[in-house]
């Protein structure tokens, strides 16, 4: 959270001491992201993933 005019606000939607840790796991390599990916040949079956609208994390293709 931070203050202004005396009243706590959050930053962006989330607060801000959750924004830190995220940022501290980051800096530290804690954090991971799950990532998939696909060769580029098969771009149709990533777009379907991406489509379905239970991709976690990034669908990247390979070229």
């Amino acid at each position: 959270m931070t203050h202004y005019k005396g009243r706590a606000r959050r930053v962006g939607g989330r607060s801000l001491p959750a924004l830190r840790e995220v940022v501290g796991e980051a800096a530290t390599g804690h954090l991971t992201l799950p990532v998939r990916t696909f060769p580029l040949r098969e771009a149709v079956a990533a777009h379907h993933v991406v489509e379905s609208g239970h991709v976690r994390g990034k669908v990247v293709l390979i070229v």
